[in-house]
């Protein structure tokens, strides 16, 4: 009767180290799939061209560093701060290229940031004044940026500090 009692535990007992290897095993396996299914990350200048530029068509996406100007206000403590990004009739390619020489977005960049500073924070805080600004934008830059047609203006952050 005591060998009976002693049996069912050593019988147990061998058990759990089966039962724990199978589960480790299964949980290393599974680890394992994951780790070589999931996405590959990107090398970091693809992931610099996904953020440059997007394509859509003959459409990309061309993006500036965030503008801060002081507003053309009697006193200058009017500020405004917004991040403009332009979808120009360009490849995606095109666009990596301008972004790393910057010899063509330059003076794309200084026409709309002399555009912004003379701007008034009365006028921009109005839907009808951001429209406006935009067109401007459109116009000016298309009188700078010759090479590629500007079919839009995007603001992605517009923010008027009075």
């Amino acid at each position: 009767m005591s060998d009976a009692k002693t049996d069912k535990p050593a019988a147990g007992k061998s058990k759990m180290p089966m039962i724990i290897g199978a589960v480790l095993v299964v949980a290393l396996a599974g680890g394992g799939y994951w780790f070589m299914a999931r996405p590959k990350a990107a090398p970091k200048d693809k992931e610099k061209e996904a953020e440059v530029a997007e394509e859509s068509g003959d459409k990309a996406l061309l993006p500036f560093e965030p503008f801060v100007v002081n507003l053309a206000e009697e006193g200058g403590s009017h500020f405004l701060r917004t991040n403009v990004q332009l979808i120009i009739d360009a490849k995606k390619e095109q666009v990596v290229l301008m972004q790393e020489e910057k010899v063509e977005t330059m003076p794309l960049r200084s026409a709309i940031l002399e555009l912004l500073s003379q701007q008034k924070a009365s006028e921009l805080v109005t839907p009808e004044g951001k429209e406006a600004l935009k067109e401007a934008i459109k116009k000016r830059g298309s009188e700078v940026f010759k090479k590629h047609k500007i079919k839009e203006v995007l603001f992605s952050e517009f923010v008027v500090q009075f």
